[in-house]
This record gives C-alpha cells, structure tokens and sequence, in this order.
C-alpha cells in the first residue's frame, strides 16, 4: 500500500486564490485538493516561473509569485500545482504590476508649469493624475516617468499637496508637491 500510494493519487485541483489577482512578489494562497502536507512534495508554476511555497496543507498553500514573472500586465498567467510528480489542470491568475512613483521634478512648481513624474509601471491604461485633489492634464506617460501640467490650485506657495497617480483601479504612493516657485525658502 504504501508503495502503490503515490501512484494512486489524484492529481491536485486548485480551486480558488486569494486574493485573486496580485503582483509579482506577493504572498497568496491557494485553495483546492490534493495537494501534499509537506512544501517539498509540491511545486507551483507560474508560466514558466517557480513559486516559493511557504507553507502546504492537504486543501491549502500559502506562496510567493515569483518576483522575475513578466508577461504583459493585466493578463492571466496560468498556475500548474504539480503533486507527487502528478500536474493538475492550469489554473487562470489575474496578476498586475501596480504603479510606483519615486520622485517628482521639480517638488517645486506652480499651477500651469509642467513637472515629471518618475517611477515604475506608469504607463497603463487608463492613467489619472491628481495633483492636490484636482486632475492634472497628462502630457506624457511611458513605463518610468509620466509629464504632466499642475492645475490651477488654490493654495498658498509654500503648501505641500499630494500627487496621485492612478492606472485603473490601482493607485501609486502619493508624493508631495510644494506649491511654488524656484528657488523656494521655506
């Protein structure tokens, strides 16, 4: 029995993830049968890319996307749980690289002048940019850095206002503008 046991295993089911959609580097679980107590007796493909299982259960495991996935963002990447050397069916994931902003140039402008926005992942669609709460005219947008024109605010020079930069439902770290001109003595 115990040497026909492994042979007589069904292959493993994923039935859901959670969440169900994430970026490359997050932590998700997966739901379903099959699957082996021990992390060794598992492997999870992403594509063509291994994920770091962190933790295994008979109906659960808990792992990394792998961080070097590239397939077009927004698309579904298939997930293959292979158990006891026996694949299951692919499973669709729904992944994304959210939007980051890391700096602003110049942090210091007045409404109507142009100031680039530089980070990662900023040239999804649809892109909207806010700066101090009002939506900022996009001149520009390519995957590191996005040019855009300040709106007409209604703030005093000197004030410090929050730049938003959001692709569809996702939404990058805020960055500060201060509201003013070149050079600015605080």
């Amino acid at each position: 029995f115990y040497v026909a046991r492994p042979y007589l295993r069904s292959a493993p089911v994923v039935l859901s993830a959670s969440p169900s959609r994430s970026e490359p580097g997050q932590t998700i679980s997966l739901s379903g049968t099959g699957f082996d107590a021990s992390v060794a007796s598992n492997t999870v493909q992403f594509g063509d890319r291994t994920a770091t299982i962190t933790s295994a259960a008979p109906d659960k495991l808990t792992l990394v996307i792998p961080p070097d996935l590239t397939m077009p963002p927004g698309g579904d990447v298939q997930i293959v749980v292979t158990t006891g050397g026996k694949p299951g069916k692919p499973f669709p994931f729904k992944w994304y690289r959210a939007p980051r902003v890391t700096s602003l140039e110049p942090d210091v402008a007045m409404p109507g002048q142009e100031v680039l926005i530089q980070g990662q992942n900023l040239d999804g669609r649809p892109l909207t940019v806010s700066v101090g709460g009002m939506p900022a005219e996009v001149k520009e947008a390519v995957p590191a850095s996005v040019r855009v024109v300040v709106p007409n605010l209604t703030v005093a020079q000197g004030q410090a206002v929050p730049v938003n930069a959001q692709i569809g439902p996702d939404s990058a770290k805020p960055q500060n503008l201060t509201v003013g001109y070149l050079p600015l003595v605080m």
